[in-house]
């Protein structure tokens, strides 16, 4: 529908035309455009054709006419694959594509001409334009030119897409004429399409940051997008810095000015997203304002059509020649102006879209946009909902800092944008939100919102009566917790919040787990380190939420079809999403119960400093990047690999975040860099070097990638750089978006770089290597381990074995043991005999592992050695006798407070709000627990505690001995001996109770649930879980 009330629009404006949706559908044929009265000239028409779909369209163009003859009349067609612009029609390069034959005589029949050339081939996100004409003589007069109404294609769902741009008439030649009004003619397309590829490789793109310099500005209203409202008369105001600058309009409860004010709508540099033509303004005031543009050099700007409605006005804003810096002024106001709307050249005021046609258009392609610059992640300062960018709030990028600072565009235009293109979104959650901010957002995305601001908590997304839909249930929503915590720029300033959170959290606090380890003390453990496990505890919570609001139970599985929570570190994520990980997995459970997609991020390539010399041609800027991306390619410095593997490991989906190149280290030599990424005629152009970065990912298994930025910025300035375009108008096939539409339409590569099974894998090549060139690996120690990355053609079992070699004696027990475990399973040891010397190499004992089909991660540990040992192959071979079970897996669900260690001991803290510790653990010393706050132990739920198991197992709760009458839940439980708590000096018997249970959901009840009782003094209980 969005389509159809866009061409509408435009034919409101050209002339009369009737709309067609091309389907694609071999051997069938649809009336596409209709327009023309009688006329005695030459005459046609321009149509463009978007292809919105996955797949290559073919059109083989022809043509019905019904007109009088003359001798010699022809009718031509020209067309547009290359840079065609919906602004500019006639702009542009325009190919004859062949000469019918002689215009039959008579008025009494339709005729069809038809073509020769071939098919015009339209890549997915492709607008071509087709361009029809007549050679007509002046005494020639058209009849009507047929039947009326679209005779619209059927069978299949319609990918490509038609609007009229134009009307042609009076001139006497293509393409240097200047045409007037459209005359008679009508056209009929004929479509087919190309096999689409079945797994599309996963690329999507971060959206440029709108504003009134951006030259990616996705509205129709400029307003929206305007920069700041400056007080008329100007003023000046000194800041505290001692800087001046212009003094702002003081703005009502609403956000509007109540000063006359001046505003600028348009100041990018470029021209092209500013024709020129009439600009509808329109707004709710004095009708005695006046309206001023500022400059108005030779008068090229005129206001006409000017009408009051009551306190509405409305006029044309006329400009005679492109722009690229618009101000407007506004006096005589008497209290401001309400209601300011300024509408792009093409648009009325009564029904336009939100989104501007071009850059809609431009992200087709993406299966996925994030709209971290959109929503102004970096610092966003808001925390709570009533403080959020509304829809209705009059500037949706206010750069004032008196009025909503950098609260980046409303959650409603995101969504609606994501409804539009039928895109899945990527969503960054503000650092700051509080956990009502965050169920309001996933209330918004699922159910939509009222005017006011407000999510539903019910309904279909799409109820009509709803002002703001939800989003497309078919869409996915990808979760992540603000963006790049780890970064210590000053426009980061969510990770200086984060590090400050977690050093005054780190002993627990508000219910939650503590975030150090039962062994690790306050003041012992790096500040940034604690940062990375609260952004893990954080993005789980966020995770919990999104479930809780989306009706998934906390083992529904479904949920992350829809719901995609991710964990986003720094480069290969050691120590930033690595350390996120291992916190959930020690204190909740498996990440992959919470948690989608991880990785790291921004595998950027660069022109490095000592090639950017003064005087370089584009051709040594590109073989700079080139070289850039083949020395990350062969030393892995992007950390692809590893990235998967740590991903891969926790049964998660590995992603990056942010991507591309980086030409701008510099500021030299910025003309050779601008030109090198335009050119298409180079040695290893961008659009090669980026496809290969982006193949490189894939070919080591890589899913979602996303592009940075998908847009338009200025290659003129040392920090424009990072658009697929530098103008989103004319230039919107630029080779970096070539790249990532090709890459974003076509098969998935294999992930061919990851060793295939079976394989002898070299020790020296596991993930995270930096000496693959090594012939073994030697001289490694507990807690050493590596991991391994390999692809299995089928789920089944397999054989791991080492050729390794050791300075024991020859045949002597027990010279080396390793751990082998698979995708954090449980670990089998290898245990290995002397072989009397260095490279006197043996074969080690092998163990089965169950391999899942495809990507798996391996990891081996060093466990024990009693001297000097190395091996050179990881052996891996298919089949081999049923492994040991895969390990005991315990998952949190109830209550927020509780805390899951992976193994007890003496000395850990026995409570999360405590610091009494186990001073007696009995048998039960290296099992999982969970550590409850103490604070809670006069619970009386009958279902205080909930978690699951992934196998049958014993449960154990270790109970105050204080407390004679035990709960309700414990009856039937078996005693099963004691442990002891440290309180302060105070030993605590804590009586041991045991029950089985079958895999699946375990609840129990509260600590003085119903009829337990027996003493004033008393402690809460803990939980120990075995595997039978």
């Amino acid at each position: 529908m969005h389509f159809i009330s866009r061409s509408l629009r435009r034919c409101a404006l050209a002339g009369a035309c009737v709309l067609g949706i091309l389907a694609v559908i071999p051997n069938t044929w649809a009336q596409v455009f209709e327009y023309g009265t009688s006329n005695t000239s030459e005459g046609g028409g321009i149509v463009s054709l978007l292809n919105n779909g996955t797949t290559t369209v073919n059109l083989e163009p022809k043509m019905d006419l019904r007109l009088a003859s003359v001798s010699g009349n022809t009718v031509q067609i020209w067309v547009n694959t290359t840079n065609f612009n919906a602004s500019s029609p006639l702009s542009g390069t325009w190919t004859a594509w062949g000469t019918a034959s002689p215009v039959p005589a008579g008025f009494s029949a339709w005729t069809l001409a038809q073509w020769s050339g071939g098919n015009i081939a339209i890549a997915p996100g492709q607008r071509v334009g087709i361009l029809v004409r007549t050679t007509l003589a002046q005494s020639t007069r058209y009849q009507n030119p047929g039947p009326s109404g679209a005779q619209a294609m059927t069978g299949a769902a319609s990918s490509v897409t038609l609007e009229f741009h134009n009307g042609l008439g009076g001139g006497t030649g293509f393409p240097t004429s200047t045409f007037g009004a459209p005359r008679g003619l009508n056209v009929r397309l004929y479509a087919s399409a190309a096999s689409a590829p079945s797994d599309l490789a996963p690329l999507g793109g971060g959206l440029n940051g709108p504003s009134y310099f951006s030259p990616s500005n996705p509205f129709v209203d400029l307003f929206k997008t305007s920069g700041p409202l400056y007080k008329l008369p100007w003023e000046k105001e000194t800041l505290p810095n001692g800087s001046t600058r212009d003094v702002r309009s003081p703005r009502d409860a609403n956000g509007w000015p109540t000063t006359d004010f001046a505003v600028i709508f348009w100041s990018s540099g470029r021209t092209s997203e500013f024709p020129a033509g009439a600009y509808k303004l329109s707004f709710e005031g004095s009708t005695a304002t006046q309206v001023t543009a500022f400059p108005n050099t030779n008068n090229n700007v005129t206001f006409t059509n000017r009408t009051a409605n009551g306190s509405v006005t409305t006029m044309d804003v006329n400009f005679a020649i492109p722009q690229n810096f618009v101000r407007l002024e506004f006096r005589n106001t008497g209290n401001g102006l309400r209601n300011v709307k300024f509408l792009r050249q093409g648009y009325q005021p009564s029904n336009h879209p939100v989104f501007v046609d071009f850059y809609t258009d431009f992200l087709r392609n993406l299966p996925v946009l994030r709209f971290m610059d959109w929503t102004r992640t970096n610092s966003h300062p808001v925390s709570t909902w009533a403080n959020r960018r509304r829809p209705t709030d009059p500037q949706q990028i206010e750069i004032d800092s008196a009025w909503k600072d950098t609260a980046g565009i409303a959650w409603e235009y995101c969504i609606q944008l994501a409804n539009e293109l039928n895109k899945d979104m990527w969503i960054n959650v503000p650092h700051l939100a509080d956990d009502a901010y965050i169920t309001k957002l996933a209330q918004m995305l699922r159910y939509g919102a009222q005017a006011n601001g407000e999510p539903y908590t019910s309904g279909a997304w799409n109820d009509a009566a709803k002002p703001f839909k939800g989003l497309n249930p078919n869409l996915k929503i990808y979760v992540e917790y603000s963006n790049e915590l780890w970064n210590e720029r000053a426009a980061f300033q969510q990770t200086f919040w984060l590090r400050d959170q977690a050093l005054l959290l780190q002993s627990g606090g508000g219910g939650k787990p503590p975030l150090l380890y039962s062994n690790e003390t306050a003041g012992n453990v790096a500040a940034w380190t604690l940062s990375y496990r609260l952004q893990g505890r954080r993005t789980l919570e966020i995770s919990n939420i999104f479930r809780t609001v989306f009706g998934y139970s906390p083992t529904d599985t479904a949920f992350f079809n829809r719901i995609r929570p991710l964990i986003c570190g720094k480069g290969n994520g050691t120590g930033t999403t690595s350390e996120a990980l291992t916190y959930i997995e020690r204190t909740y459970g498996a990440p992959k119960n919470y948690v989608w997609g991880a990785g790291g991020g921004a595998p950027y390539y660069f022109l490095r400093n000592n090639l950017d010399v003064a005087g370089i041609t584009p051709q040594q800027v590109l073989d700079g990047l080139w070289s850039d991306v083949q020395t990350a390619q062969n030393a892995d410095r992007y950390g692809f690999e590893l990235c998967v593997a740590r991903a891969t490991w926790y049964g998660l989906k590995a992603v990056l975040y942010e991507g591309g190149p980086d030409v701008a280290l510099t500021g030299n030599n910025i003309p050779a860099k601008r030109d090198a990424l335009l050119g298409t005629s180079y040695t290893n152009n961008i659009k090669t070097i980026n496809k290969r970065v982006l193949s490189d990912w894939y070919e080591w298994g890589g899913d979602l990638f996303m592009w940075f930025v998908t847009g338009a910025t200025n290659y003129d300035s040392q920090y424009g750089f990072w658009g697929t375009t530098n103008d989103i108008v004319g230039n919107p096939n630029a080779p970096q978006m070539q790249a990532v539409n090709e890459v974003a339409t076509a098969a998935r590569p294999a992930a061919s770089k990851v060793y295939a099974l079976p394989a002898n894998i070299p020790a020296a090549h596991h993930a995270a290597s930096t000496e693959r060139t090594a012939a073994y690996l030697a001289y490694k120690r507990n807690p050493d381990s590596f991991l391994y990355l390999v692809r299995a053609p089928q789920a089944g079992n397999y054989t791991v074995n080492l050729r390794y070699w050791s300075e024991r004696s020859a045949g002597s027990a027990g010279a080396a043991t390793a751990g082998v475990s698979v995708n954090s399973g449980a670990e089998q040891q290898i245990v290995m005999t002397g072989t009397g010397g260095r490279e006197r190499w043996a074969e080690s004992p092998s163990v089965t592992i169950a391999l899942q089909a495809g990507l798996n991660t391996i990891r081996l540990g060093m466990i024990a050695e009693l001297a000097s040992w190395g091996w050179s192959d990881v052996q891996i071979t298919s089949g081999g006798s049923t492994p040991p079970p895969a390990g005991l897996t315990v998952t949190l669900s109830t209550p927020a407070s509780a805390q899951l260690d992976s193994a007890l001991a003496v000395g850990d803290a026995a409570y999360t709000d405590r610091a009494f510790t186990w001073s007696n653990v009995g048998t039960l010393g290296g099992k999982p627990w969970i550590r409850l706050p103490n604070n809670d132990k006069a619970n009386t739920s009958a279902s205080y505690l909930s978690f699951s198991i992934n196998q049958a197992a014993t449960v154990y709760v270790a109970y105050d001995a204080r407390l004679t009458t035990l709960p309700s839940w414990l009856s039937g439980w078996t005693a099963a001996g004691t442990m002891t708590v440290d309180e302060a000096g105070v030993a605590r018997t804590m009586n041991l109770y045991s029950k089985s249970y079958p895999q699946g959901t375990v609840t129990l009840g509260g600590n003085l649930a119903s009829p337990a009782g027996g003493s004033a003094n008393y402690s809460n209980y803990a939980v120990v879980v075995t595997a039978p």
